[in-house]
């Protein structure tokens, strides 16, 4: 496998992925956030036997009241997703050394499903990427994207990319609708409680 800067090659739909614990495509359950979405244009492709092969949309965007470091290292730190995930899971490094493009990981929901991940992007700051490498998530990306505006403060914004393979993929023209309000409604919880606990410490 190939490296390229800060973000793994692309590799072919089936082994592309969320983190997600909690599954979209098994009962339409995505974790998202965006109190602040506008519109963004949808865009989708189409198989070769009329399936929709992939959606990617903008899940979610808020502005939270602190420095892009702090709300970065809140965000990147998987031990800490629970506290603040709609669906409450728990993620889990599994590979070895410090988190960074390559490193693996596991996500539990609390109804005991477990999915298996791995950082596809990791721009300190800028940028992180999470795939699934297993369950009815693989196919899905999720990104978040951290941008410094005026008065110390941070826009964090989700990207969605579902990428289904399987019997999944012929289901997404029918679910994929039911995902996006998913996505979007489990998200106000998700980053309002990432908002909430930030801007209720002190500043660093």
């Amino acid at each position: 496998m190939e490296w390229k800067g800060l973000r793994r090659q692309h590799r072919p739909s089936y082994a592309r992925g969320t983190h997600l614990a909690h599954s979209p495509l098994a009962d339409l359950g995505l974790r998202g956030a965006g109190s602040e979405r506008k519109g963004v244009e949808d865009t989708s492709s189409i198989g070769p036997w009329g399936e929709q092969s992939m959606t990617e949309f903008e899940a979610s965007v808020i502005t939270i009241e602190r420095p892009v470091e702090e709300v970065w290292n809140f965000v990147t730190d998987l031990s800490r997703h629970a506290e603040w995930c709609a669906e409450g899971e728990k993620e889990q490094q599994t590979s070895p050394g410090p988190l960074g493009v390559g490193s693996t990981y596991m996500a539990g929901s609390p109804n005991g499903k477990k999915i298996m991940g791995r950082v596809d992007e990791y721009d300190p700051n800028r940028k992180m990427t999470l795939e699934a490498t297993s369950g009815l998530e693989k196919g899905t990306t999720l990104s978040y994207t951290f941008e410094s505006i005026e008065g110390g403060k941070t826009r964090l914004r989700e990207t969605v990319e579902l990428r289904p393979s399987g019997f999944a993929r012929l289901l997404m023209p029918f679910v994929a609708g039911s995902i996006k309000r998913k996505v979007q409604a489990s998200g106000e919880k998700g980053f309002g409680n990432i908002k909430r606990i930030l801007e209720s410490q002190p500043r660093t």
